[in-house]
C-alpha cells in the first residue's frame, strides 16, 4: 500500500478555495474569490479558441509557454518600456498562482 507523506497529508486547502466553496452555498452571491470574470469571452477570442481547437492544438506547451507568445511578449515589451528580453527568458502562465510560486520559487531560500 502507498503511504502518503507527512508533508502532504499536512496539506489545507487554500482559504481563497474554501472562501470559493462557501460561496456557492448560496444565491445571488457576488464572489470575489478566484478571479473568475463575470463577463464572457469577446467573439474574436472565441473564435482564435475554437480555430485552435480545429486546427489540433491541443496539447500541453512546454513548461515556459509557447515560443510565439514569448516573443509576443518580448516585442511588447521592447515596443512599449523600451526594455530588451531574449524571448527565452520570458514565460507565461496559466494562472497567477503559477506566476506567484514561480517568482517566489526563485527569490527564495526554502528549509
Amino acid at each position: 500500500m502507498i503511504q502518503i507523506s507527512d508533508n502532504t497529508q499536512q496539506i489545507q486547502p487554500s482559504k481563497i478555495r474554501k472562501m470559493f466553496n462557501k460561496a456557492l452555498e448560496y444565491d445571488h452571491v457576488i464572489s470575489f474569490t478566484l478571479g473568475e470574470p463575470d463577463f464572457t469571452a469577446s467573439p474574436n477570442v472565441v473564435e482564435a479558441g475554437c480555430r485552435a481547437i480545429r486546427e489540433g492544438k491541443t496539447k500541453y506547451s512546454e513548461n515556459a509557454g509557447l515560443l510565439a507568445l514569448r516573443q509576443a511578449i518580448a516585442e511588447y515589451l521592447h515596443r512599449t518600456e523600451g526594455l530588451s528580453y531574449d524571448p527565452a527568458n520570458c514565460g507565461d502562465a496559466w494562472s497567477h498562482g503559477s506566476l506567484v510560486f514561480g517568482a517566489e520559487s526563485a527569490a527564495e531560500s526554502w528549509g
